[in-house]
């Protein structure tokens, strides 16, 4: 196979394709595994995960998610420390993504770190939930139905 292709297919079409490959991969997700609290081994040491997901897209590209979960008291918000903890055993477990669900609110300093740092943050209280994540803001949203949250 010729190393270049550009010229066989125009950059915009090649973004078509990509797309289009894309759209097409959520039906090739598998090996898709959702973890409760389970302890991984980095080479810095051990951590205890409060939830993780795994998969495999595409064929053989892996996906590690790491979830954090903090319950709180009312007016206890997660603080800048906790969100930059977070991405600390990100970094050490080599995950892609993250996400951090709490029953409270998130400090500015916390929302900002997590932005920097393409952490989604999610706020669960009274059966409805605010996303904050990088690339599409804050939004305020029910739960989709298959949700199953307990009550």
């Amino acid at each position: 196979m010729d190393d270049n292709q550009l010229g066989i297919i125009d950059w915009e079409e090649f973004e078509e394709a990509t797309k289009a490959v894309l759209e097409s991969a959520g039906a090739t997700i598998n090996m898709f595994k959702v973890n409760g609290k389970k302890k991984f081994i980095s080479n810095d040491g051990e951590y205890e995960i409060d939830a993780s997901v795994e998969f495999t897209i595409l064929g053989k590209a892996k996906f590690f998610v790491l979830v954090e979960c903090r319950a709180k008291k009312p007016g206890n918000k997660v603080e800048r420390d906790e969100v930059l903890a977070f991405h600390s055993k990100m970094a050490s477990l080599n995950a892609q993504k993250g996400i951090f669900f709490t029953t409270t609110g998130y400090q500015k300093g916390a929302i900002k770190y997590a932005r920097k740092q393409a952490i989604a943050l999610v706020q669960i209280v009274d059966g409805k939930s605010l996303w904050i994540t990088k690339g599409a803001g804050e939004s305020n949203a029910s739960p989709p139905k298959w949700v199953k949250l307990p009550k």
